[in-house]
């Protein structure tokens, strides 16, 4: 959304028609739906839409782990980007106190998508990062 790339996570990136194992993935998505259910298909869109050198930028503003963009349009995926705990937890405490160098209208819209629930004034947000590597399951 900084970039420009898409407006909102209301923006819908088509469905190319390639089969995936998860229903979910095989229709056209919105960015909610993409963080919802993990749609990497749409993420690496959004990368391929924003390239390497804008996302670098982009990276390196927050600081974000070892901001290694190195490993293609999936560098988030067991590849070149490597963030501990503690790093990925700080991010999360300095977006949702505006204190990224974003906008507030993308910071409160991604905190809104990875919203999980809103009971009696306690918020629980989160993202699915589990997935498979070589066979392996791994943890994110």
């Amino acid at each position: 959304m900084e970039t420009g790339v898409i407006q909102d996570e209301n923006t819908v990136i088509p469905w190319d028609g390639t089969r995936y194992p998860l229903a979910s993935w095989e229709k056209d998505n919105t960015m909610r739906e993409a963080i919802a259910n993990s749609v990497i298909w749409y993420y690496k869109e959004l990368a391929d839409r924003v390239g390497k050198h804008r996302m670098q930028q982009q990276i390196n503003q927050i600081p974000y782990g070892n901001c290694d963009v190195s490993g293609g349009h999936t560098f988030w995926l067991v590849s070149s980007l490597k963030i501990s705990a503690t790093e990925q937890v700080d991010l999360l405490k300095r977006l949702y106190n505006d204190q990224l160098l974003f906008s507030r209208r993308n910071m409160s819209i991604a905190r809104k998508i990875i919203l999980l629930s809103d009971k009696e004034g306690v918020y629980l947000s989160g993202k699915t990062g589990s997935g498979f590597a070589g066979g392996k399951e791994i943890i994110g």
